[in-house]
């Protein structure tokens, strides 16, 4: 398998970019926006570390296995976040 290349590369840097920024404008806006503003929030972060685990630390060439391993981690920690930013709320 060979890695990514340069243009995708860069393309998926500009998405963190823009992610970094809509994510502060989110946060910016603070508690007026609520369980939403904080759920978007947790999405943009979900596909950042996705983009940023498969493109730029190379799990995209690795096994079956340690992809999943990697996406299962990532998915129970965002879970436990929302359960727990949903039980703060109330």
């Amino acid at each position: 398998m060979t890695g990514p290349t340069t243009f995708r590369l860069s393309a998926i840097w500009l998405f963190l970019l823009a992610a970094t920024g809509v994510t502060f404008a989110l946060g910016d806006v603070g508690g007026a926006a609520g369980y939403p503003a904080a759920m978007a929030m947790l999405a943009i972060a979900f596909l950042k570390c996705r983009f940023v685990a498969w493109d730029f630390m190379g799990i995209r060439q690795t096994s079956r296995f340690w992809r999943g391993l990697i996406l299962g981690w990532l998915v129970l920690v965002v879970t436990l976040i929302a359960i727990a930013f949903r039980m703060g709320a109330h």
